[in-house]
């Protein structure tokens, strides 16, 4: 993939989606059963992440990550809510920061099992990190 595409697969892809379709989802949350939506959309958002290593082209993961970002949308400000019912005032801001470190969390944590799952195959270095000759 080109630089082009990796850029819009991390940016745009996920991000206009997310954006947009957070406040309808955040309106369903104040209206419907918030624990329900979190389930549909956790379901949702799973196939599509599960659609994403499935793909063989970049326009099938392209569609395929613009979709895990309505899963993520709909997730985030329903999960948002629950925490503010479970949690007193003083304590909201810790519960939210716990809810949203999990993001940086799970990347880290990725990375590190990524590259020790890979590095033993002979592939660390090989799919991302390998310099392109000039032209």
């Amino acid at each position: 993939m080109s630089d082009f595409q990796l850029g819009l697969l991390g940016g745009p892809a996920f991000a206009f989606l997310y954006v947009i379709l957070g406040f309808p989802f955040a309106r369903l949350a104040e209206r419907y059963n918030r624990v329900r939506i979190i389930a549909m959309v956790f379901a949702f958002w799973s196939l599509m992440t599960a659609l994403c290593g499935a793909a063989t082209s970049f326009i099938m993961l392209l569609l395929a990550r613009a979709a895990v970002s309505i899963g993520e949308a709909g997730c985030t400000p329903s999960a948002h809510s629950v925490i503010a019912d479970q949690f007193p005032l003083h304590r909201r801001p810790w519960a939210l920061a716990v809810y949203s470190s999990g993001l940086s969390l799970g990347r880290a944590l990725c990375a590190l099992a990524g590259g020790a799952i890979a590095q033993p195959a002979g592939l660390a270095g090989d799919v991302l990190c390998t310099p392109v000759p000039p032209a």
